[in-house]
């Protein structure tokens, strides 16, 4: 391993992975749906400009669910109110990222079904902001394929769901696999590979 890809290793964890982001809104695109001239380059020739919302939302610092379900609702109107036509919320916002914030939702029995209920109606308190807003909105938030069992502690799907300005929810993209374990196996390749680097090749 070179030294440049070493440092590019070590700013990827250390730097890239714990910088916080604050909130902005800021980004203009074609949109079919406005009115007005777009610049010449711009996709599909489409007119009007799109103007996208991105929420940086601190997940983990509410209680329930339910209080970041209503975070979300907040975040969708000052985004309607500024002139967003979609707002872009982090992965797993709904939840946090943690996995035991995801496993309380299915309670104290581990039901899937507890906890996809909880997880659809935290979705359609967003659904209903988009409408009244009339704007898109692209949330992050798991949905359980299994109960949660001591052979598979963590059943669940990480998603970002669309939900459109008429309310429904138009389309969910999912992973591949479950949650977290070939997350944390490449996390800990990638931290012996740069540990093994180092150890040969000191900076």
């Amino acid at each position: 391993m070179s030294k440049i890809a070493l440092l590019f290793a070590i700013c990827f964890i250390t730097v890239c992975l714990h910088t916080p982001v604050t909130a902005y809104v800021a980004y203009s695109e074609c949109d079919r749906h406005s009115g007005g001239n777009c610049n010449i380059g711009h996709p599909n020739g489409f007119t009007g400009t799109l103007k996208i919302a991105v929420a940086q939302t601190a997940s983990n610092s509410t209680q329930t669910l339910e209080s970041n379900a209503a975070k979300h609702a907040e975040w969708v109107d000052k985004a309607g109110k500024e002139g967003a036509r979609v707002i872009l919320f982090p992965e797993l916002s709904m939840t946090g990222y943690f996995a035991q914030r995801v496993a309380v939702l299915a309670g104290d029995t581990g039901s899937a079904q507890v906890a996809n209920k909880r997880l659809r109606a935290a979705e359609d308190v967003v659904a209903a902001a988009a409408k009244k807003n009339n704007l898109y909105a692209i949330i992050g938030i798991p949905v359980f394929i299994d109960d949660i069992t001591p052979k598979n502690p963590k059943p669940w799907y990480n998603t970002a769901l669309v939900i459109g300005p008429d309310g429904t929810k138009q389309y969910r993209q999912a992973k591949l696999y479950p949650c977290c374990k070939y997350f944390r196996i490449a996390a800990d390749s990638l931290l012996s590979n740069v540990q093994q680097a180092l150890s040969k090749n000191p900076l």
